[in-house]
């Protein structure tokens, strides 16, 4: 059987609290749900960062060591970074726009497509994110209320811009 060759990725692992960070369940859990994602798409994260720090704020880079480094092997190495959910990424719309805006190449593990490509959807990624951003902005879970938010599209046919 031959082998298929893994293409590279970044992790990037964020709890808010000490109290989190020591427990090591959260950063556990969130390096669980990347590394399934990656094998599951064929990527292999050949560097990890984290941070214990909130995710609120527009200056992330700056309170975040382990994102600024993160960003910065990403954009060295020409491979995604990955986090598990969008929220770990930053809870400040303006800042993941300005990630989008500049083309930082980062990925979801818990937004990959849901289980429909974007093609099948009839949107693109960058919309399905857009959502995500507002949910995460008003302390919603946008895996839930996006597989919701999906299947009304779907049953309706019309263009999910509509509703935002």
């Amino acid at each position: 059987m031959p082998t298929v060759a893994m293409s590279p990725a970044i992790g990037y692992l964020r709890v808010s609290t000490r109290e989190q960070g020591r427990s090591g369940l959260g950063l556990a859990a969130q390096r669980s749900d990347i590394q399934t994602f990656g094998e599951r798409e064929g990527l292999s994260v050949k560097s990890w960062y984290q941070d214990i720090q909130t995710g609120a704020g527009a200056d992330a880079l700056l309170l975040r060591p382990g994102l600024a480094a993160a960003l910065k092997d990403a954009r060295a190495a020409r491979c995604p970074l990955i986090v598990s959910r969008l929220d770990r990424l930053s809870r400040n719309v303006h800042f993941i726009t300005g990630l989008m805006e500049h083309k930082v190449h980062f990925i979801v593990a818990a937004l990959p497509t849901l289980g429909l490509s974007s093609q099948q959807l009839g949107i693109r990624a960058e919309e399905l994110c857009d959502v995500a951003i507002v949910l995460v902005q008003a302390g919603e879970t946008p895996v839930r209320e996006l597989r919701s938010y999906q299947t009304a599209y779907l049953l309706s046919g019309e263009s999910p811009r509509a509703e935002i």
